[in-house]
């Protein structure tokens, strides 16, 4: 079971570090994105995993318990916004926001890599990737650096009971098996917007990632923040600023 749900985390840590590669040669390209609405671009995507989900349905005691109609955030005027789950942040004028073409893309490259590592399958991790929403990826004024925004329905990845502690405790287990050189910390808290998060930061050669996560019924709230030493406090300084309508 843990390593099925450390599945969709892992392949989003690796997806952005491929990322932060990528964002050095794309600056000029994507300045011009920056304030694009995500929600516009998979509209077809969305309506497909709605329907998806209506035919996953099992009894009705068991669906009203449960948060089945997460929607895409948007981005514009400067800001972040998901109404499902109240969370909004500034996006500034000096950061781009990844088209979906561009997660895409390196969400194969960090799947492919796993699957040659033989680390998951996959099936497995086509199973994980149908059940998260990858909201954004927000490249910071380094174009390298990054905030990535997820939210994972656990029921399908069959793990609903799970906390947030076992969930990046089993991150961890898994990054530190790639021997890639993750030194990885143990899992601790943060306070994001009132809002007490689970967190666990890795460190690689060139990278830093704190992943950041929070229970809701059953969907977890997930941040990735992929930076360097001398971004660090520019991280910091955005965390500051995330915000929720009411603390969850």
């Amino acid at each position: 079971m843990k390593k099925k749900i450390a599945a969709m985390l892992v392949i989003m840590s690796l997806a952005c570090i491929q990322l932060a590669g990528c964002g050095q040669e794309e600056k000029k390209t994507e300045d011009n994105k920056k304030t694009e609405t995500v929600e516009s671009k998979t509209e077809k995507k969305s309506e497909t995993k709605k329907d998806n989900k209506k035919t996953e349905k099992k009894d009705s005691n068991e669906t009203d318990k449960k948060i089945t109609d997460v929607k895409r955030g948007t981005i514009a005027d400067g800001m972040y916004k998901n109404e499902s789950f109240g969370v909004s942040f500034p996006v500034a004028s000096n950061m781009i926001a990844c088209t979906d073409e561009q997660i895409a893309q390196t969400l194969n490259l960090g799947t492919d890599f796993l699957e040659n590592q033989e680390t998951y399958t996959a099936e497995t991790m086509e199973d994980v990737m149908e059940g998260a929403l990858y909201d954004t990826i927000i490249l910071f004024s380094d174009n390298s650096s990054s905030v990535s925004v997820i939210y994972e329905d656990m029921d399908k990845a069959d793990s609903i009971s799970i906390t947030e502690e076992q969930y990046l405790k089993a991150v961890g287990n898994s990054l530190t098996s790639l021997n890639m050189g993750y030194e990885v910390e143990e899992p601790t808290t943060q306070d994001i917007g009132g809002t007490e998060f689970a967190s666990m930061t890795s460190k690689t050669s060139q990278y830093q990632q704190t992943y950041c996560i929070h229970k809701v019924g059953n969907y977890m709230i997930e941040f990735i923040f992929t930076y360097t030493d001398a971004t660090e406090q520019e991280v910091n300084n955005f965390i500051s600023q995330i915000a929720f309508e009411s603390p969850l």
